[in-house]
Formats: structure tokens, C-alpha cells, sequence
């Protein structure tokens, strides 16, 4: 017996899930009573283990799926659970949160994770910006690229210090942003020079004057600020118009436009006059000159003089005719040629008589006249003819070129022995006329030849000379 077997079969209750189920068993051998005992089978919960999986995102990126890894389950289970996260946009970590769903096969043991919101990459970069020299300061910007619509980025725009034409570098400060890694870039902040004109001002002198200081006028220039140039003119001091021009200088902030300008030089108004000359008739002409008041020390004139043709006495005009001066307006101021008679002497030569002779001719010494000229004058005794001195009186004539100066002479007539002759007489008769002509005699009387008589009759005067042609001798 005791190598005998009961053949039996073992069966348990369907089921796979977690529960008990009865087992039972069947057997049969005809030398037993077989007395079945049932037992029970059970399936425990399995262990799994829920692990949720890590995963992130950048900030503001579409939210991932969250995932968890099952361990333990059995193969072509489902095992029920849900993931969730911490609740939070910004940059930072996150639990993940496993929570168990209804696995009644299953003892789940969850685990968590986390779930990493990175900050978002950002760039900022400075707008590249300028101005010209002197204008107000523009307001500095940034772009900002790759952030999230409608958060604003921290951030602040400055450049390098400095106002003179030239580049500077922006830049771009980050402030706090906790959600973005801020890249930031920088540009060039570039300040134009400033368009300026520099003008020359016209400017003028006068011929001979003193060169006046050359000035420019600038427009456009920043208050304050010393635009560094020169002027200077086309040479030339002659009358006429020169270019004034101006030469830049060193100025980094601007761009200098030049202006040109004339530099006008005018004439200049001066007077030449005709000196006056004065010869005496006969003698040469001294040279013609002339005086020009104003003129430029060192300039000439360039102009002719010329007398009125004549050589008598009197006066001519020295005329002036002007040749070419451009640097001149000459006004000419004609003189005058005086020819003064020339200073001749006549002198009287001194004669003399016998009283009763007849005179000699009168004569005169004349001096200083040119040669094969005459001089007019008039010679005169003194009338007498008794014994003395009588006055020879030269009277000059017309003589338009001579100054004539009279030196008298004397007559004298020197007394002589009387001859024994006999004085012829006349018989003066006086008529007393009338209207109707002359009446009778109303005297008569004898004189001898050369008397001197005075007559009167009614209180009238009868004077005369004992000789004459109305005289009866007797």
C-alpha cells in the first residue's frame, strides 16, 4: 500500500484578478475513500511602481504631455493613474504628481518629478541710432527677439559718453527677467557732423586805404561752439574786384560749406591841380607842373599839361588832360600862365640951349627891351624959353609887353648975350563980340612979341599971347 498513488486533478475557480479562489481537487482510486478537502488560492494586489517621468518645457512654450513610467505591471495590464504638475507659468521647478487610479490588481507606489520651466532666451539688441552735432539726444531703443507676447523685458538702453562727432557704442543692461536668459547685443550710436556754412562777407577799401580785417559769417554752427577758419583774399591793391575766400580749419563736429565773396578796391577821388607859373615877357617857360592831392605814395599820374599858345603879356590856362589811372578818379583843376610885362627903363636924356636957339630934338635912353622891339612913349618939355631948367617928362605909350618905368631928363637952357635987334611989336585990338558977331573995337593996344596980357572989360577977362594972326602989327 504504501506505494500507492491516488490520481487526482487539482482545478481552482476561474479568475485572474486579485481575490480567492477556491480550489478544488478530484481523484479517484478504488482502494480509497477519498475524502476532498477544498482549498483556496489568492492573488494578491501586484506591486507596481508609478514613477512619474521628468520633462520640462522653455517659458512659454506649449505645455508637454505629462508622461510616467509603470514598473511591475504585468504585461498588457492598463495601469490607472493621472499625472499633474504643480500649478506655475514662470521659469522655475515643479513637483509632478502621480495620483492612482482605481488598479484593484495593484498595489501602486507612485513617485514624483519634476517639472522644469527654463527661462526663455531672449536677445535684446540696441537699435543702432544718431544724430547730427548739436541736435537733442534721440530716446535710445532695443528689439527685443524671442520673448513671449505681451511680457516686457527688463532691460535698460545707455551709450558711451561723449557729444563730438563720431561712433559710440550702445548698450544694452538686462534688468530682473526671471523668465528669459537675456543675450543682449550692442550697436553704434553714431553723431553726424553738423552742415555749416561759412560765408565771407564782402568787404571794399579804397584804393591806397588800409586793408580792412576780412570777416565770414556762419550760419548753422552750435551756440558756443568756435568754427575754425580763415580768410583771405585774391592779392592785388589796384583798383578793381578780388575773390575773398575761406579756408576751412580743423572742426570734427561740422561740415563746413565755404561761400566766397568780391572784395571790391574803388578808386580813389583825388584832385590834380595845375601849379601856376608865372615868367616875365621874353624869358623862357618854366616847365609845367602839377600837384595831386590824395595821391598814393610812390604812384605817378599819368596826364599832360598844356598852356594856351602866346607869348604876350597876360595870363593863359594850363590846361590838364588826363591819360589812363585806374586806380584814380582824377578831377582836374586847371592854373594859369601868367606872362607879366617885362621891366624896361626910359630914361630921359637931359638936353640943353642957348635961350633963343631952337631946341633940340628929344631924345630918350631906353633899357631892358628884347632885341629889335621898341617901346611907345611920349616926350614933353616943360614949355619956357628964358634961361633955366625945364623938366623933360617921359609919358610911356601903350605897351602891352612892357612895364614901363619914365626917368625925366632936364632941359636947360642957358642964358645968352643979348644981340642988338629990334623986338618987332603988334597992335592988339579986343572986339567985344556979340550975338550978331563982333562989335567995334573996344581996345587996342601995342605989345612987343611973346607978351602975356590980361584985358578986362565989364568984368570980363581977355588973356592971350601978343602974337597971333587977329594981331595988327604997327
Amino acid at each position: 500500500m504504501g506505494e500507492d498513488t491516488v490520481p487526482y486533478t487539482l482545478t481552482r475557480v476561474a479568475g485572474e484578478n486579485v481575490g480567492t479562489y477556491t480550489i478544488n481537487a478530484a481523484a479517484s482510486n478504488a482502494n480509497y475513500t477519498i475524502t476532498v478537502v477544498p482549498a483556496t488560492l489568492t492573488i494578491a494586489p501586484k506591486p507596481v511602481t508609478v514613477s512619474a517621468n521628468e520633462i520640462g518645457k522653455t517659458y512659454g512654450d506649449e505645455e508637454p504631455e505629462l508622461t510616467a513610467t509603470v514598473t511591475g505591471a504585468v504585461e498588457g495590464d492598463t495601469i490607472n493613474y493621472t499625472v499633474s504638475r504643480e500649478e506655475g507659468e514662470n521659469a522655475g521647478t515643479y513637483t509632478i504628481t502621480v495620483a492612482p487610479g482605481e488598479n484593484p490588481n495593484y498595489i501602486v507606489t507612485v513617485e514624483g518629478a519634476d517639472f522644469t520651466i527654463a527661462p526663455k532666451p531672449v536677445t535684446v539688441s540696441a537699435n543702432a541710432a544718431g544724430k547730427t552735432y548739436g541736435d537733442e539726444k534721440p530716446e535710445l531703443t532695443a528689439t527685443v527677439t524671442g520673448a513671449v507676447e505681451g511680457d516686457t523685458i527688463n532691460y535698460t538702453v545707455s551709450r558711451e559718453e561723449g557729444e563730438n562727432a563720431g561712433t559710440y557704442t550702445i548698450t544694452v543692461t538686462p534688468g530682473e527677467n526671471p523668465n528669459y536668459t537675456v543675450t543682449v547685443e550692442g550697436a553704434g550710436f553714431t553723431i553726424e557732423p553738423k552742415p555749416i556754412t561759412v560765408s565771407a562777407n564782402a568787404a571794399s577799401k579804397t584804393y591806397g586805404d588800409e586793408e580792412p580785417e576780412l570777416t565770414a559769417t556762419v550760419t548753422g554752427a552750435v551756440e558756443g561752439d568756435t568754427i575754425n577758419y580763415t580768410v583771405s583774399r585774391e592779392e592785388g591793391n589796384n583798383a578793381g574786384t578780388y575773390t575773398i575766400t575761406v579756408t576751412p580749419g580743423e572742426n570734427p563736429n561740422y561740415i563746413v560749406t565755404v561761400e566766397s565773396a568780391d572784395f571790391t578796391v574803388s578808386q580813389k577821388a583825388i584832385t590834380l591841380t595845375a601849379d601856376d607859373k608865372t615868367k616875365v615877357y621874353g624869358d623862357a617857360d618854366e616847365a609845367l607842373t602839377a600837384t595831386a592831392e590824395g595821391l598814393a605814395e610812390g604812384d605817378t599820374l599819368n596826364y599832360t599839361l598844356a598852356r594856351a599858345a602866346g607869348e604876350n603879356a597876360g595870363e593863359y590856362e594850363i590846361t590838364i588832360t588826363l591819360g589812363d589811372n585806374p586806380n584814380y578818379i582824377v578831377t582836374p583843376d586847371n592854373g594859369t600862365y601868367e606872362i607879366t610885362p617885362r621891366p624896361v627903363t626910359v630914361t630921359a636924356d637931359s638936353k640943353t640951349k642957348v635961350a633963343g636957339t631952337a631946341d633940340e630934338p628929344l631924345t630918350a635912353t631906353v633899357t631892358g627891351t628884347l632885341e629889335g622891339e621898341t617901346v611907345n612913349y611920349l616926350l614933353v618939355r616943360a614949355a619956357g624959353e628964358e634961361a633955366g631948367d625945364y623938366e623933360i617928362t617921359v609919358t610911356p605909350g601903350e605897351n602891352l609887353n612892357y612895364m614901363v618905368t619914365a626917368v625925366n631928363g632936364v632941359y636947360t637952357i642957358t642964358a645968352a648975350e643979348a644981340p642988338e635987334t629990334t623986338i618987332p611989336s603988334y597992335s592988339l585990338v579986343i572986339h567985344y563980340w556979340t550975338e550978331d558977331g563982333p562989335a567995334a573995337a573996344d581996345f587996342r593996344a601995342t605989345y612987343p612979341e611973346g607978351t602975356s596980357f590980361n584985358l578986362s572989360r565989364e568984368g570980363r577977362l581977355y588973356s592971350g599971347s601978343a602974337a597971333c594972326d587977329r594981331c595988327d602989327t604997327g
